[in-house]
């Protein structure tokens, strides 16, 4: 038998982009409210434009219940208990932030992809972790950075650290 080396291009479609967005968190409540986003992302030689950004869209909405509401729930067996929409809140409408920006980046180009294209679907699901790292920053002007939070960063971790904050 002979050996078979397999060769390619890797990371033809790897992409690259940033976000940055804006909370407001409740200190009553630790209720988070997305103010803002702002996403630039690299599309490379888009093949249809509108269609990207509502991927982006929904990929980054999807990456805010990610870090903000999608609690997993185990019982002490191991059986999930948060396995529905009905004990898994998922994002809303009333998640979308009020102001959306996104822009494709202009001059980036994959010359191996098809129509010079790159991936699109889920690389933009990352920059709901923008949304973290806003809420731990708003969180860091009450006096010290909250080391315990963890994603998702719900209601109630965002109070429990509200209220540390306040004993201190």
């Amino acid at each position: 038998m002979t050996e078979r080396k397999e060769k390619g291009i890797h990371f033809l479609y790897y992409v690259f982009g940033a976000a940055v967005t804006e909370v407001t968190v409740d200190l009553l409540t630790g209720r988070t409210t997305l103010d803002s986003a702002h996403i630039l992302h690299d599309c490379a030689s888009s093949i249809n434009p509108m269609v990207d950004i509502g991927q982006i869209q929904g990929a980054f909405i999807q990456g805010v219940g990610w870090v903000t509401t999608e609690e997993l729930v185990y019982q002490d067996k191991g059986r999930l208990l948060s396995s529905s929409p009905a004990t898994y809140k998922i994002p809303t409408i009333g998640d979308i932030p009020e102001e959306f920006h996104i822009e494709l980046m202009e001059g980036c180009m994959n010359e191996l992809g098809i129509k010079r294209s790159k991936a699109i679907g889920e690389p933009p699901f990352i920059y709901g972790e923008s949304v973290f790292f806003a809420i731990t920053d708003a969180l860091s002007s009450l006096g010290s950075y909250p080391d315990e939070l963890s994603i998702p960063a719900t209601p109630e971790k965002i109070w429990r650290v509200i209220e540390r904050n306040k004993k201190q």
